[in-house]
C-alpha cells in the first residue's frame, strides 16, 4: 500500500477523551459491548472524509472550550519515497547534503543516494492532524509531520496556527533546503508564516486545494506530497453500516448512473446494472464464485427483470424452482452484499465494517473472516463486532482493540493473542453460552418465527414480551416528553429486574395484532438507545436492539424491531426529575415499584448478565436451527 494505516489518536471528540488506536494492521477488529464506542471510530473517520455538516455533538461532553484532534499515522511505501527521494535529487536539492554527511564521493550515482536515504529510513512516515476551530467551527488541517528512524521526534513539515479569521502556514522551502547543512535541518527548517486564506471543504479538497497552490511551487517536497495524500485521501472510506436494508424490488430506472449503496437499498438494482452490461457479466460470475465458497450448493444468484423493475432470485443444485429474495435466507444477502462491495474497491482503501456477523450463523462467519484476512493485502479493514469468529490470532494481520465505557468515555485496549478470551469475560458471559445467545439474538429467521407465534397470543401482554405500535415518548408534547422518556425506561429496566425480556416496536398491542412497521427506523433505534443510557444507572448495555423486517397481512414487508433486554445482575434503576430513582420489576403484565433493598436480595441468584429466557422462546415458536 501506498499510504498505510499505522495509529489514530483521538483527544476529546466523541467519547474518546484521550485514546489511542496503535500498531494498526491490514484486519483490525474492534470488540465490546453496544454503545461501548466502537463505531465513533467509523464516525471520525467519516467526519474527516465526507462533506459532514460539524455539529457540537462530535465534541467530547459537547465542550468547545477543549482542543479536539484527530492525528493520523500513515507509513509510506518505499515506491512513494523512492520517487520522493529520486524528485528531489534530481532538483538538486538532496545531492549537496547527501554529500556532506553520507559519503566521500565527489559524485553519487541517483540510485545510489536513494537507496541511501531508504536504508537511513528517512520519511519513513507521516502524521496528519486534524483539529476543531471554535472560530469557524470545522474542521482544519493543524499539521503534517515527517518521522524519520533516526530523529527524535517528528519533525514538522507544514503546520497552521488560526489568526484572526485566517490561516497561517509554514512550510519548508526548496531555498532553505538547499542550503541546509544536515537531514534535520534539510526536514524540518521552516520557512516565515505566509499570510493564508485557509481553503473551505473536506480535507480531500482542502488538500487537492494546497497541492495546486501557488505558495508551494517554491517547495518541491511539500508539492508532492501534499499532492499524493490528496490521491489517497479521495474516496478513502468505505462504509457498511450495521443496518442494512434490501428492498424485494427495485426500479430500474437509474440503475445505470447508480453506484452501489452503502446500506443496501439499491443492491438489487445493482445486480440488474451488472448483468446488462458486458465487464458487469464478468462481475456477477465472479461473484457467484465468491458466493460458491460460502454456500456449496449455490448454482446462480441473479436477477429477474419485469414491468420497470428487478428482484433477485438464486438457483441451488437439485432445485428446479426458483427462490426470490424473501425466501432465500438473510445470511445469503448478507454475504452477498459485502462481497459486493470488496469485489469493487479498489487498492490502498480502508474498508469499515459494522457487524457483519448479523444474520449470518457462526460457521459462516468464520468463512467471511478467512475472506477478510484473504483480501486485506490489497486494502485495510476494520470492523466493529460482538462475535468471536471474527477474530484472528495471526498477529502480524491482525489487530483487536477490546473497547469498554466508563462513565461517558470509551476505553480502548489493545488485546494481546493470549488475552482474547479476557473480552468475552468482560461481555458478562462465557464464550460458549455467549455464542449461543448471540447466535438466537442475530438469527433473523427466529425473531420472525417467533413474532408470528407471539402476535397469535390473545393476551395484551406477557411476563417476557410486550408489543408496542410506538412509544409515547415519540408523540407527546413537550410538556410531558421527559415523563414519557422516563416511561419508557421504567418499561425496560423492569424486564432488566425480572427475566429479561423482549419489547416488540411496530405491532398493534391488542388483539388482532396488525403489523403497521416503524418509519426512520435507524433514527429510532438511535433514540432508544440513548435514552436508555442516560436516564438508567447501567454503565453498560444490557440490551440489544435489533432490526427486524416482518410481512403484514397482505404481504408488504414492514421495518419493526426489537429491544432484547438482559436478565442483570444489578438493579436498573431510571432517574426521575430531581435526581430521585425508581426501581421497576415486571409483573406477568406491566411493571411495579419495588424497594431497592429487596430487589438486591432478589438478584442475589444472577451470577451475571444473561439472555437465558431466549430458551423458553425458542421452545415457544418450536424454533429449529
Amino acid at each position: 500500500m501506498v499510504f498505510e494505516l499505522k495509529k489514530v489518536e483521538v483527544k476529546n471528540f466523541l467519547s474518546y477523551r484521550d485514546t489511542n488506536f496503535s500498531d494498526i494492521k491490514n484486519y483490525n477488529v474492534l470488540i465490546g459491548k453496544n454503545n461501548a464506542g466502537k463505531s465513533n471510530l467509523f464516525k471520525l473517520f467519516k467526519l474527516i472524509s465526507r462533506n459532514i455538516t460539524f455539529e457540537k455533538d462530535y465534541l467530547f461532553n459537547n465542550d468547545d472550550n477543549l482542543d479536539p484532534s484527530i492525528s493520523l499515522t500513515f507509513k509510506l511505501s518505499n515506491g512513494l519515497r523512492r520517487e520522493i527521494f529520486e524528485s528531489l535529487y534530481r532538483a538538486n536539492l538532496l545531492r549537496n547534503i547527501i554529500l556532506k554527511n553520507e559519503s566521500k564521493i565527489v559524485s553519487l550515482p541517483i540510485k545510489m543516494a536513494v537507496d541511501l536515504l531508504l536504508k537511513k529510513k528517512y520519511l519513513d512516515s507521516l502524521i496528519l492532524t486534524v483539529k476543531y476551530s471554535k472560530i469557524f467551527n470545522r474542521l482544519y488541517i493543524e499539521s503534517l509531520r515527517g518521522i524519520h528512524k533516526y530523529i527524535d521526534k517528528p519533525v514538522p513539515l507544514l503546520t497552521a496556527v488560526q489568526k484572526n479569521n485566517q490561516i497561517i502556514f509554514r512550510f519548508i522551502t526548496n531555498n532553505i533546503q538547499g542550503d541546509s547543512k544536515n537531514f534535520l535541518d534539510f526536514f524540518g527548517q521552516q520557512h516565515d508564516p505566509v499570510e493564508h486564506g485557509y481553503p473551505g471543504g473536506i480535507i480531500s479538497d482542502v488538500l487537492a486545494s494546497l497541492a495546486n497552490d501557488i505558495m508551494f511551487n517554491n517547495s518541491l517536497l511539500m508539492k508532492i506530497i501534499l499532492t499524493k495524500l490528496n490521491g489517497y485521501f479521495k474516496d478513502l472510506f468505505v462504509y457498511i453500516p450495521a443496518y442494512r436494508r434490501f428492498l424485494k424490488v427495485h426500479p430500474t430506472l437509474d440503475a445505470e448512473s447508480r453506484r452501489l449503496e452503502e446500506n443496501g437499498e439499491n443492491f438489487i438494482q445493482y445486480i440488474f446494472k451488472q448483468e446488462n452490461s458486458p465487464e458487469g457479466k464478468i462481475w456477477i460470475e465472479g461473484l457467484n464464485n465468491d458466493l460458491k465458497n460460502f454456500f456449496p450448493n449455490l448454482k446462480t444468484f441473479s436477477q429477474e427483470f419485469g414491468n420497470g423493475q428487478t428482484e433477485v432470485y438464486l438457483f441451488e443444485d437439485n432445485l428446479d424452482m426458483k427462490v426470490n429474495k424473501d425466501f432465500m435466507g438473510s445470511a445469503l444477502l448478507h454475504i452477498a452484499f459485502i462481497l459486493s462491495h470488496l469485489k469493487n474497491v479498489e487498492k490502498n482503501k480502508v474498508i469499515l465494517i459494522e457487524e457483519p456477523e448479523l444474520f449470518i450463523f457462526p460457521g459462516l462467519q468464520k468463512d467471511l473472516r478467512n475472506l477478510f484476512l484473504e483480501k486485506c493485502n490489497k486494502f485495510q479493514i476494520f470492523i466493529t463486532t460482538h462475535s468471536r469468529e471474527f477474530i484472528s490470532e495471526i498477529e502480524n494481520l491482525c489487530s483487536i482493540y477490546s473497547v469498554k465505557k466508563e462513565g461517558n468515555q470509551s476505553e480502548v485496549y489493545k488485546i494481546p493473542k493470549e488475552k482474547i478470551t479476557d473480552v468475552y469475560e468482560d461481555l458478562g458471559l462465557n464464550i460458549d453460552e455467549y455464542e449461543r445467545q448471540k447466535e438466537l439474538i442475530y438469527n433473523e429467521a427466529f425473531w420472525d418465527a417467533f413474532i408470528k407465534k407471539a402476535i397469535q397470543d390473545n393476551r395484551v401482554e406477557n411476563k417476557l414480551w410486550d408489543f408496542k405500535l410506538i412509544f409515547e415518548m415519540w408523540k407527546a408534547p413537550i410538556e410531558l416528553k421527559e415523563n414519557k422518556q422516563i416511561d419508557f425506561c421504567e418499561n425496560v429496566a423492569s424486564f432488566a429486574n425480572n427475566e429479561g425480556g423482549i419489547l416488540i416496536v411496530g405491532i398493534t398491542n391488542n388483539p388482532p395484532r396488525k403489523i403497521v412497521g416503524v418509519e426512520n427506523i435507524e433514527s429510532k433505534i438511535e433514540d432508544c438507545h440513548k435514552k436508555i443510557l442516560r436516564l438508567t444507572n447501567s454503565k453498560k448495555d444490557f440490551f440489544y436492539i435489533q432490526p427486524v423486517h416482518i410481512k403484514n397481512e397482505i404481504d408488504e414487508l414492514k421495518d419493526c424491531f426489537v429491544i432484547i433486554i438482559a436478565q442483570t445482575k444489578r438493579v436498573i434503576g431510571v432517574r426521575h426529575k430531581k435526581g430521585l430513582w425508581a426501581y421497576k420489576r415486571r409483573l406477568q403484565t406491566g411493571k411495579n415499584d419495588f424497594d431497592l433493598r429487596k430487589l438486591e436480595d432478589l438478584k442475589k441468584s444472577v451470577l451475571h448478565d444473561n439472555y437465558n429466557y431466549l430458551r423458553y422462546l425458542k421452545t415457544f415458536c418450536d424454533f429449529k436451527e
